[in-house]
């Protein structure tokens, strides 16, 4: 099973929400999406962090453009997801 962290950051205070017992990285990839289009949410998140037991699987960043989806910054070859290549992308 997966978590999702996902950061936020307001008004210089750092939390973090955390969703558990994912089953698959498209789970996590409609996480992302559903919690960036959020109005209530999308100017404090900060990044999304997807992680299993072997470490993190991807990380994925606010775009500089707000009207992009985010983009992923960390991919592991273990991340099976459709997302595309981020722009900064790094394999970890």
């Amino acid at each position: 099973m997966m978590i999702l962290d996902i950061y936020h950051n307001k008004d210089g205070v750092i939390t973090c929400i955390t969703i558990k017992n994912l089953g698959h990285d498209y789970e996590a990839e409609q996480w992302v999406l559903v919690t960036y289009y959020e109005p209530k949410v999308t100017e404090t998140i900060t990044e999304w962090i997807l992680r299993d037991e072997t470490g993190v699987r991807c990380v994925w960043k606010p775009s500089d453009n707000k009207n992009d989806k985010p983009v992923i910054t960390q991919r592991s070859s273990e991340f099976t997801g459709t997302w595309a290549k981020g722009p900064n992308e790094v394999s970890i």
